[in-house]
């Protein structure tokens, strides 16, 4: 594993490294030496590279990570007493040394390390404690990634459907422990990034209505933890706000398909809004040819609401929808089996592993089985409901959606709604 890159090297972070791997060869004050480490670690994964050795650092901190990993099993066999500290320090090490492989595009071996990880924390004493929970839901979230890129959307939705359980126990917790408000940001972030590896898994299985909500409720949680666009510079994976108007119109024609036209409208005018807005808050100049692309596709859509409004002279309003969806509307799937769900631990751990087990309660987060369905734990939000036209001032349900004013009385609750933007969106 451990990759020198030279014996006498003069880049003084190499030095630096080698000095810190060579104290952790001793056992003594290992807590001490374990932090230097990290700090070290860091450094190294943030440092520009160039095109002739883009792995240059990476492969050194896996040198650290590997001289860690046996300081720690030393202790281990010499103190039974500390094991526990110690399998949590493993199991940091583990998914750093995973997050290091796939960035290497290591991935088969960077799995290895996300399930010995994943493991140590199912099988730690005291797992529903905060640093556990946030370093197994990195864990379950960085296989499902893995398994999506790789189109298998069992395994895949396997890992999230995981999650799910696990964010629906913590959120019981905030009540009674107290979470620091960073803590909490940090846990929707993940949660975010758990709802869009949904939408990708539940549209890969053709269970579109699910892959629809999942689409929805991440294209709104990404405007609502993005929207402060000073912070963008500092963010590992800015926000990609092209990417997040091409989903809004994809979203689209799903509603389309549905007959939903004032959501997909609204979509379509979302994505506009934002193509228009986000580059004069983070300096850009903006992109008259993005902005063309979304009025094009608006004017497609315009175009296929006047063809269904041709119906209406023929057949009154429910018969030309329900034509209408028939025609246009993608049918979902049932050709995935719960069975197929099983989670397995084989070969995945160290052999001090291997006569424990790990312990399953649903009510802790932590079910032995899980269904398809259950991705309605987080996507029971007010997300992708249908839409609904209200006129001549009659009353609507206080559900918290927010509404669109047309000329008169008439008042359309889309069936998506975007707080932070939707402003701009009612002015179009």
């Amino acid at each position: 594993m451990a990759v020198t890159v030279s014996a006498q090297s003069d880049d003084p972070h190499i030095v630096l490294a080698d000095a810190v791997r060579q104290e952790l060869e001793s056992s003594s004050d290992f807590e001490a030496k374990l932090a230097n480490m990290w700090d070290i670690y860091d450094t190294l994964t943030n440092l520009k590279v160039t095109e002739a050795e883009p792995y240059k650092y990476y492969y050194k901190g896996r040198e650290l990570l590997d001289a860690a990993t046996a300081a720690a099993n030393r202790l281990i066999n010499e103190s039974m007493s500390e094991r526990e500290e110690l399998e949590w320090h493993l199991m940091a090490i583990e998914l750093a040394m995973g997050r290091n492989l796939y960035w290497c595009e290591e991935v088969h071996e960077a799995e290895i390390r996300f399930m010995a990880a994943l493991k140590l924390g199912l099988l730690a004493p005291k797992r529903q404690e905060k640093r556990y929970t946030f370093a197994i839901i990195d864990c379950l979230q960085q296989l499902a990634n893995i398994w999506l890129e790789r189109g298998d959307w069992t395994r895949a939705i396997n890992f999230l459907l995981r999650s799910a359980h696990l964010y629906v126990a913590v959120e019981k917790k905030f009540e009674n422990e107290q979470w620091e408000s960073s803590d909490i940001v940090n846990l929707e972030k993940l949660k975010t990034l758990t709802i869009y590896g949904l939408a990708r898994a539940y549209g890969g299985l053709g269970m579109v209505t699910l892959a629809s909500r999942a689409c929805s409720l991440t294209l709104s949680r990404q405007l609502e933890h993005n929207m402060d666009a000073s912070d963008d510079a500092a963010k590992d994976a800015p926000f990609d706000y092209r990417e997040w108007a091409r989903n809004a119109v994809s979203l689209a024609d799903y509603y389309i398909g549905r007959g939903e036209f004032w959501t997909a409208e609204y979509l379509m005018h979302a994505a506009r809004a934002l193509s228009i807005e986000w580059p004069e808050k983070i300096g850009e100049k903006r992109s008259d040819e993005f902005v063309a692309e979304i009025w094009r596709d608006v004017g497609r859509f315009y175009r296929t609401r006047l063809e269904i409004s041709k119906f209406h002279e023929k057949r009154n309003a429910d018969e030309c929808l329900a034509l209408w969806r028939c025609n246009a509307e993608v049918k979902e799937k049932r050709e995935v089996a719960e069975n197929d769900l099983g989670l397995s631990w084989e070969c995945l751990a160290d052999d001090h592993l291997e006569s424990r087990r790990v312990q399953w309660g649903s009510e802790q987060g932590f079910p032995e089985n899980v269904s398809l369905n259950d991705g309605f734990l987080l996507l029971d939000e007010k997300s992708a409901v249908a839409e609904r036209v209200v006129e001549n001032g009659e009353p609507t349900d206080d559900d918290g959606m927010l509404a669109i004013h047309l000329s008169g009385e008439t008042v359309v609750q889309p069936a998506i709604c975007f707080p932070t933007i939707h402003g701009s969106i009612e002015r179009a």
